[in-house]
């Protein structure tokens, strides 16, 4: 990614003088006037164009300081992607959540990786792969009529069965961090490594303090700062499995272990400003994790007589948590600013609470937001949030969701858990091998359901001024062209009766591209019971010997074929019949005809039932989650005409979806085990074959950005009012690619690798008339790679077949390697193309990166000429002990060095411009210290010199820093022939006081009274002094000093400007008192206002007034004599 450069930018702000001056470096840690940062207040409503879910959010509350480099946003988000039947709400309501800090998570595999017997505390394990179905089954011996291939040591297999039995962790654990703005994943190796699978610049350091436990992480990011995760929740479960098949009630439990680590602290890089975090815990348990499974006999029981089709095994489980969870309380920020959370019960989960009150204060000044929660469908939702301070209350947000949502247990669900309507009471899916039609595979429809997906979601905001938002969301769909995808076209069924045995049906198989499926089911309605004196058995063989041919023929007579062939008694005791793959000539229609004798039918009745189906191509098939079809806005609550709206589709240009899967559902729901059966010791009396059936997946369906489909073009349809068109915007993002997983069993659940996805390709933008404005076309480079490292090897087990001699107890397991698998996504090229009357003007820009996967060179190719701006990084200094410590540190986000060359031919031959920063230390930190810049262009190509930053007589100094505060706050800085500047800053070191030209932050005082005052009238601020003030500072030189105040005489200030001599007393009622040297000029000083912003700023020809409601919202700007100058007015809408 494209790196942003140091270059003093301690901060970048921008300076609000209303008269022009000379560069002056310290401009820039002067801080924005309110009137430049305030912003019209609306809730932005993004959409995440790659999976069309909006991006729901309502800002509580943003914390930054540029000084310190802490930042830190509280808000309410929620996911408009759908809500799943499973799905347990958050303290703030279902599908909110409140974003406030961080976590590290973890799905643990087997055992805690840190536990005794643990992934970190044993040996490495195996190199053992042994696939299904190409001979390679591990096993413990030779002797068993079924044991194939042993190619493995005993150990080995002891291994295996240590895994098998949960006795040795065979899969490391797969950890999960998020916070500020930050979200990834990362594994930790046996020998203590960490791999960070998007390959992100940071240093993540577990606090282990007992081999057998992993008390926390300590992370750094890319510019040094520090986040300490070490608010620990705990989970413990067991897992209650009922067998129906008459076995009883199993319970599994599960030890308590580490689930979750949450974010305790934020410290700067240099260690000198945080952000706390406090939480209270509590128990809470609930139950989760809905699964069913069966086991089919596919061979008959020999011992039991049990028939093919028999359900040998059939259980129902759910997971019941005990959760130790957090809950944030408070938030303290380095100014004194804090966020108080508070909280209530909640009735849908034991142990719960509901988050009801969010608090920010500082210094007494305070606004909060007072959430009303309620029941939806037993489950804790958000219905309103309300703004209030100093007794006055906006009115609130209102939401509104779609329809109601089944129990948490329930099965009506699709693949991905999003309620549909098919109550068939068990939560296997139907399945289907591949035929139209297959014997006892029957189950739960899990298809999506297009109204049923919507249920428990988000429809509707309505805003504090009472505009409004409206989400119309449609079911996501994709299309594919395998399986899952097709499009069957069914034809019947036809019945046929005893008298109407010889009847032909119509069949027109005209669109069938290619085999059709036949399904014969088979019924007797009735059996004439012979009389007394008739031979029951000659009747009865008679009858079952009776020869039946069901043939399809063409209506020609040209063509024809036996569907089914033999007696009476073989298709009365089979009752059905699948024919799969019949390839039919063209010439049709067909008939089908049951050809038969009747003579010696008279003593039944009965009905065959013939159908057929045949694959017509592949369709665009509805799948779980939502998208966003609509968003509508609205001014106000009267309103029937929108002021605006998005209208979303996700259509390639044939009309299929361009909707892609991170993973199919058809795999995986099914594998293939055998059981031997002994009849007494060592006596073998057969083997049984299951075929075992389960509601989970054997590959995970994943999903994407939060979404289970990523979508490959989507449009965008701006509109005024119902309909009107007013352009559009084209997106186009690359593929999905699943990485590393294994469809048959063992299933591997392999990686969807994300940062492959929702890469943009290209951007078209056109106005209302469908004329071209802009295309914006990106290619990258994309790696993805296996750590086939032995440290973080796993191995994923499935008993294929068992045997009890009544003696020893036999196993055969399939085993399979499992390696994380890692990389990212570089952009390598852009092409940029602005259109104006039919004329482009174009641009390209070509990225190369560093072995940090930071920009290295960047390449601009317009028809001026191409141009290339190199960047260099602390690691490329190797030879400078600052770089190496910035290095140590891990601060190397930032260039410390730019060169800006023009190019001929692609070579570099003229030197425009360039700069670069040194570091120096202050105090005990290791700081900026200056910057230089090319003296002149027009130089020819220099080599890069790792222990050389300025190449001599090149670089001149830019702007320098001679001295910090505490807190990483510049006292004293000075421009290339520039005077030096002083700057003071208020008590917590962090927000600027005052600066000065032409002085040393040493040779300036200034007292403002906001902390010691005694008066309530301010000349700026709200307090001055009243009374007698002795001067005590001393000046550092001999040079002459001014003070300068200003005095209260009951009706106006006025400034009061004299020679400054130590000790002196002044009296009164005083306000803004400056001294400084008398060939110094005061620039600007500022108050302010408590968790809201600046208040005044002073300088030597105005006074600016800032004034706030009681929300923080700036409400006007006033001059020194309280004139308005500027009035703000928030009639926000959508």
């Amino acid at each position: 990614m494209i790196k942003k450069s140091f270059f003093l930018a301690v901060a970048s702000l921008l300076a609000t003088s209303l008269y022009a001056q000379q560069h002056n470096p310290a401009n820039r840690y002067v801080p924005p006037s309110p009137n430049a940062a305030a912003l019209a207040k609306f809730v932005d409503i993004p959409v995440n164009t790659h999976t069309g879910v909006p991006q729901v959010g309502v800002p509580i509350y943003n914390w930054k300081n540029e000084v310190s480099g802490l930042s830190l946003d509280v808000s309410l988000n929620y996911h408009a992607g759908g809500v799943k039947v499973e799905e347990i709400a958050s303290n703030v309501g279902l599908g909110w959540s409140l974003n406030a800090g961080g976590v590290i998570t973890r799905t643990m595999r087997g055992r805690p990786d840190e536990a005794a017997l643990g992934f970190l505390n044993t040996s490495v394990l195996p190199n053992i792969s042994t696939p299904l179905y190409s001979g390679g089954i591990l096993t413990p011996q030779v002797g068993l009529g079924y044991a194939v291939n042993l190619t493995n040591s005993p150990t080995d297999f002891q291994t295996v069965l240590d895994i098998e039995g949960n006795s040795l962790d065979g899969a490391q654990d797969i950890f999960f961090y998020n916070f500020n703005g930050k979200s990834g994943k990362f594994f930790i190796g046996k020998n203590g490594s960490i791999l960070i699978q998007s390959l992100d610049n940071l240093k993540i350091n577990p606090i282990r303090l007992h081999p057998f436990q992993l008390n926390g992480f300590e992370v750094i990011d890319d510019e040094g700062r520090l986040y300490v995760f070490s608010a620990t929740e705990t989970t413990a479960s067991t897992v209650h499995t009922l067998l129906t098949t008459g076995k009883g009630l199993n319970e599994n439990y599960v030890n308590e272990y580490t689930s979750s680590w949450y974010l305790s602290e934020i410290k700067s890089a240099d260690r000198q400003s945080s952000i706390r975090f406090d939480y209270d815990g509590g128990f809470q348990s609930y139950e989760t994790g809905y699964s069913e499974s069966k086991a089919i006999n596919l061979s008959g029981n020999p011992l039991e007589g049990t028939p093919v089709g028999y359900t040998d095994e059939h259980s129902r489980s759910s997971t019941y948590a005990h959760v130790y969870a957090l809950r944030l309380k408070k938030i303290s920020f380095p100014d004194s600013t804090f966020v108080d959370f508070s909280y209530g019960s909640r009735t849908d989960l034991t142990g719960g609470y509901a988050l009801n009150r969010i608090l920010i204060n500082n210094a007494g000044y305070a606004y909060d937001f007072k959430l009303t929660q309620g029941y939806f469908n037993g489950r804790l939702q958000l219905f309103e949030l309300r703004k209030s301070a100093f007794q006055q209350q906006e009115p609130p947000y209102i939401f509104s969701y779609y329809g109601s949502l089944p129990a948490r247990s329930s099965t009506s669900i699709d693949y991905w858990g999003y309620a549909n309507t098919s109550g068939a009471g068990t939560l296997i899916p139907k399945l289907t091998l591949g035929m139209a039609f297959d014997p006892f595979l029957d189950g739960s429809d899990r298809r999506t359901d297009a109204e049923a997906v919507k249920s428990g979601s988000l429809q509707k905001i309505i805003y504090p001024t009472g505009g409004s938002t409206v989400y119309e969301m449609e079911a996501n769909e994709a299309y594919g062209e395998n399986d899952f995808f097709i499009d069957y076209k069914k034809k019947g069924p036809y019945n046929v009766g005893k008298t109407t045995v010889n009847i032909a049906y119509p069949y027109d198989f005209s669109d069938a591209p290619g085999a059709v499926d036949f399904y014969i089911k088979f019924m007797e309605l009735s059996r004439i019971v012979p009389q007394p004196g008739e031979p029951v058995w000659w009747i009865e063989e008679d009858i079952d010997n009776t020869p039946i041919n069901i043939v399809l023929s063409n209506a020609a007579g040209t063509w024809s074929t036996v569907l089914y062939s033999g007696t009476y008694g073989q298709i009365k005791n089979i009752g059905e019949v699948v024919l799969n793959g019949f390839s039919l000539p063209a010439s049709g229609p067909y008939k089908v005809e049951v050809q038969m004798s009747t003579a010696f039918l008279y003593p039944v009745e009965f009905s065959v039932n013939v159908s057929a189906s045949y694959k017509t191509g592949f369709k665009n098939t509805l799948v779980g989650g939502l998208r966003a079809k609509r968003i509508t806005n609205y001014l106000d609550t009267a309103a029937t005409i929108p002021a605006s709206a998005k209208a979303f589709s996700y259509l390639m240009d044939n009309g299929r979806s361009s909707g892609k899967l991170a993973a199919l559902p058809t795999n995986g729901f099914f594998y293939l085990t055998t059981r031997e059966l002994y009849d007494g010791p060592n006596f073998l009396a057969g083997k049984v074959d299951l075929f075992n059936r389960s509601s989970e997946s054997g590959q995970p369906l994943g999903s994407v950005q939060g979404s289970p489909i990523g979508y490959n073009r989507v449009t965008v349809q701006e509109l005024e009012g119902n309909s009107t068109p007013n352009g559009k915007t084209v997106y186009e993002f690359s593929d999905l690619i699943h990485r590393g997983g294994s469809g048959s069993y063992p299933f591997l659940p392999g990686e969807y690798i994300s940062w492959a996805a929702a890469l943009p390709l290209k951007e078209q933008t056109y106005n209302a008339s469908g004329t071209l404005l802009k295309l914006v076309e990106n290619s990258y480079a994309i790696t993805i790679e296996e750590h086939a490292n032995e440290n973080f090897r796993s191995l994923k087990t499935g008993l294929a077949y068992s045997a009890n001699t009544g003696v020893n107890d036999y196993k055969q397991f399939v085993v399979r390697q499992e390696y994380p698998i890692y990389g990212n996504s570089l952009k390598q090229w852009q092409k940029e193309a602005t259109y104006e009357n039919g004329a482009a003007i174009v641009s390209e820009q070509s990225y190369t990166y560093d072995l940090m996967h930071q920009t290295k060179t960047i390449t601009k190719q317009t028809s001026d000429g191409s141009i290339k701006t190199k960047l260099y990084y602390p690691y490329d200094f190797t030879g400078l002990w600052q770089f190496n410590q910035l290095v140590a540190e891990n601060r190397i986000a930032n260039a410390v060095k730019t060169e800006l060359w023009r190019l001929d031919g692609g070579v570099e031959q003229t030197l425009i411009s360039g700069e670069a920063t040194d570091f120096a230390t202050f105090g005990s930190a290791l700081r900026a210290s200056a910057t230089y810049q090319v003296k002149t262009a027009g130089y020819a190509p220099m080599a890069h010199h790792s222990s050389q930053l300025l190449p001599a007589g090149s670089y001149r100094v830019k702007e320098a820093i001679h001295a910090y505060n505490g807190k990483g706050a510049p006292l004293t800085v000075s421009a290339f022939e520039g005077s030096k500047s002083g700057l003071l800053w208020q008590p917590d070191g962090l927000r600027l006081k005052a600066l000065f030209d032409n002085a040393d932050a040493s040779e300036i005082y200034v007292a403002d009274f906001e902390t010691n005052g005694n008066y309530a009238i301010g000349h700026t601020g709200g307090l001055s002094y009243n009374g007698n003030f002795t001067l005590s500072f001393v000046p550092p030189n001999g040079k002459n000093y001014v003070l300068n105040y200003w005095s209260w005489n009951g009706s106006k200030w006025n400034m009061v400007s004299q020679a400054y001599s130590p000790s002196m007393s002044i009296s009164g009622i005083i306000d803004d008192v400056m001294i400084y040297p008398s060939d110094a000029l005061p620039m600007k000083s500022f108050t302010y206002f408590p968790l809201f912003g600046v208040r005044d700023i002073l300088e030597p020809a105005q006074l600016q007034r800032f004034e706030y409601d009681v929300y923080g919202r700036l409400m006007s700007l006033k001059d020194r004599f309280g004139d308005l100058v500027k009035a703000y007015d928030y009639h926000y809408k959508p």
